[in-house]
């Protein structure tokens, strides 16, 4: 009996954009929502120097909160008013088994208390510019979301080494 381990050194980077649809843009949200911490989810991990913050629609939250690891932290009601702050995409290269990240993400900050949240670009209506939870065939559809291509749109690499990785709590 063998047993053959593949192991291999992965990097994760991560990258902020400027000139991206809804760049600095306050907006209502249209649904009850929840601040959550993240533990060990589908969020790639480079993001978590910055915040292990979600903002996510609340009824996606309950019943989503069984199989991921998450902490609430707060939740917001319809009407409360958050500020997009930043455009990122975290990518993992290298390894046996590479896990590039196709989703990119909003980094928004509530007007109310100041915390900072991450919302993933394909829940986030970029004509309407704020987040868009209405139906699963929405929610995924193309002609809401905003994603950008690789040196489409000014980029700035994250130094991770300098930052460090915020708790799970």
């Amino acid at each position: 009996l063998f047993i053959i381990f593949f192991s291999g050194c992965t990097t994760s980077k991560l990258y902020k954009y400027s000139d991206y649809p809804c760049e600095n843009h306050t907006f209502q949200t249209v649904n009850k929502m929840a601040l959550v911490v993240h533990g060990e989810s589908a969020m790639k991990e480079s993001l978590y120097h910055i915040t292990r913050n979600g903002l996510e629609e609340y009824h996606d939250y309950i019943e989503n909160r069984d199989w991921t690891p998450y902490i609430e932290k707060k939740i917001y009601p319809i009407g409360s008013k958050f500020q997009v702050i930043g455009y990122y995409w975290p990518i993992v290269v290298g390894g046996y088994f590479p896990t590039p990240s196709n989703v990119q993400y909003y980094l928004v900050k509530s007007i109310e208390d100041n915390n900072i949240a991450w919302i993933a670009s394909f829940v986030f209506n970029s004509k309407e510019c704020h987040p868009h939870f209405y139906s699963y065939e929405t929610r995924f559809s193309d002609s809401y979301s905003f994603e950008l291509e690789r040196h489409s749109h000014k980029e700035e690499e994250i130094d991770l080494n300098k930052l460090t990785k915020k708790p799970f709590e």
